[in-house]
């Protein structure tokens, strides 16, 4: 083998780093154009990775631009964006469906903008106007504990499923945050969620997995708490309490040689909870005020306890919609079951999901999205 050395100055000191010099106002607008150019051939797939929209200095110009699109998958990941830039761009959207912000800077003036409100269209935070929102990465954002509880608050009209918040700073205390929005949301939407490397520790898993205990219509079936101090004792304790919780199938803990320690023994329970997942509802049609979603049910091992149809609207959550009152098992082969949606807004964006409850567990399928017509215009009367 070869050693390689790195050579030093005579007088034994290193030279002084030299921070890459500030772009001039004319590669600014070269990068402003670029972006611009970027989005105008954008179809529903926005990805504006890597273009540091915040550090060019227009966010306004940009903003302008994304909101003549009608993008449903948008990505800024690693743009420089501070929770201004960023409430600039997120308020531009339209109707996104899946929105990365990860690696940016959001999480340094704590996120007022985004989630504690008072920039959104009608006052409110900026991501409380996404609502069809189903994915947000926020992870690596320099979040803190004390946003946890707010955000959650101006994501819950959502039917968000897909949650990232991963390397930020939450620990014990946004763990606590959670575990309480949990407990005083019965219907906690979330299925997937990661808050791996978040320093949560022992005490901060067990308090979670303890809300989702007291929860049993709770969806998350993914926790991600890995690098987060969880301890080798901690585990043992973590595994017995998750046991006893019925939604969870896919449990991450890996830190120092920890990962092994669940797999086995949620094995068999991730392969009975996937067998319980219903299809995602499918749509035969709508009007301007009604829409007919189809529903079915395959024949499971445990008895069906209850079918609801949940929807959530663009304005807020809009109820549940029960399929099948209590009892009787799922007779052989399929279950159709059909549902008449009334009283709906004319051109508004719906998102409806399934969510069954058997004697041994709670699943709710994917989610469908669907517009309603737009109002027809009544006639005018027609003059000699």
């Amino acid at each position: 083998f070869s050693i390689s050395y790195m050579s030093v100055p005579e007088d034994g000191m290193l030279d002084d780093y030299e921070p890459p010099p500030e772009e001039t106002p004319e590669e600014k607008a070269a990068r402003r154009d670029a972006c611009i150019e970027c989005i105008a051939v954008a179809g529903e797939v926005l990805d504006l990775r890597g273009k540091q929209i915040g550090a060019c200095g227009y966010v306004h110009e940009i903003a302008a631009a994304v909101a003549q699109r009608d993008a449903t998958v948008v990505n800024l990941t690693d743009n420089d964006l501070t929770d201004e830039s960023a409430s600039i761009l997120v308020k531009a959207l339209r109707r996104p469906l899946k929105l990365n912000l990860s690696h940016n800077n959001v999480g340094l003036d704590g996120m007022v903008g985004l989630s504690l409100g008072g920039s959104g269209h009608d006052g409110g935070p900026v991501l409380a106007q996404l609502r069809g929102l189903t994915s947000l990465d926020l992870s690596a954002n320099q979040i803190e504990n004390d946003v946890m509880g707010p955000l959650l608050e101006a994501l819950q009209p959502l039917p968000l499923t897909h949650l990232n918040m991963s390397n930020n700073t939450l620990g014990f205390e946004g763990a606590s945050a959670l575990a309480a929005h949990i407990r005083g949301n019965p219907h906690f939407p979330l299925s997937c969620l990661d808050l791996s490397f978040n320093g949560i520790g022992d005490e901060g898993a067990h308090i979670i997995i303890g809300a989702l205990q007291k929860q049993p219509y709770s969806c998350l079936t993914e926790l991600d708490l890995s690098y987060n101090g969880i301890t080798a004792q901690g585990v043992d304790t973590l595994l017995e309490a998750v046991k006893q919780t019925q939604a969870i199938t896919c449990l991450n803990v890996m830190d120092d040689g920890l990962d092994s320690v669940v797999t086995d023994a949620l094995n068999h329970k991730v392969q009975a909870h996937q067998s319980l997942q219903p299809a995602a509802p499918l749509l035969d049609s709508t009007t301007h005020d009604t829409a007919k979603v189809a529903i079915s049910l395959e024949a499971k091992p445990m008895r069906l306890i209850s079918a609801h149809l949940e929807l959530f609207s663009e304005a807020a959550w809009n109820g549940v919609w029960e399929m099948q009152a209590q009892g009787g098992c799922v007779p052989a082969g399929n279950c159709a079951f059909q549902c008449n949606l009334l009283g709906l807004r004319a051109d508004t964006r719906y998102a409806v999901r399934l969510r069954v409850r058997y004697a041994g567990g709670v699943s709710c399928s994917p989610v469908l999205i669907f517009s309603t017509h737009p109002q027809a215009a009544s006639p005018t009367a027609q003059t000699a």
